[in-house]
């Protein structure tokens, strides 16, 4: 029980306090909105500039980490790799200050990413294929390719977690 308490707070769905217990984190959808409103704004400028930048080391990572994404079952391992996976495009610029702040924002998203898989498989299978066409713009240096799919798939994801509140999921 409290290695799975510890997973579900890994994931930002249960908030653990040694005091008083645990509970469920609620859903705060003005947050999730400012969170995917920013990254909406802020991500592009970081796609622009590591599309060229991105070595191919880096870009064979992601790409074993997409796979083993497409694999996986369990959504708390997921979520982890698609942070890596995500993470692995700001590489070159992550001590910068859009890298820090797009960062934090990842961060900030993972609980709630987390969420929106509990509530429909399809955004999972969506998201997969969404990766690997990324990994392909990048592979291919399309920079608006790379900033139109981004966009796209930060979209996806806030509408799953919109939908799932209002049909009382989350």
């Amino acid at each position: 029980m409290r290695e799975a308490l510890r997973d579900l707070a890994g994931e930002g769905i249960v908030e653990l306090d040694p005091h008083r217990g645990s509970w469920v984190r609620r859903l705060d959808l003005d947050e999730v909105r400012e969170i995917y409103e920013l990254r909406i704004t802020l991500e592009p400028i970081m796609v622009r500039r590591m599309v060229t930048s991105m070595s191919e080391e880096a870009l064979t990572s992601a790409e074993r980490l997409q796979h083993r994404m497409a694999k996986i079952k369990g959504i708390a391992t997921w979520s982890e790799l698609n942070r890596q996976f995500h993470a692995l495009f700001v590489e070159n610029e992550k001590s910068s200050r859009l890298g820090m702040i797009l960062s934090g924002l990842r961060d900030s998203a993972a609980p709630y990413v987390s969420m929106s898989l509990r509530a429909g498989a399809a955004r999972r299978a969506e998201s997969d294929a969404e990766h690997a066409q990324l990994l392909e713009y990048y592979r291919a240096r399309d920079h608006e390719g790379a900033v139109r799919l981004t966009v796209q798939h930060l979209n996806s994801t806030l509408a799953t977690i919109e939908q799932a509140h209002d049909d009382g999921l989350l």
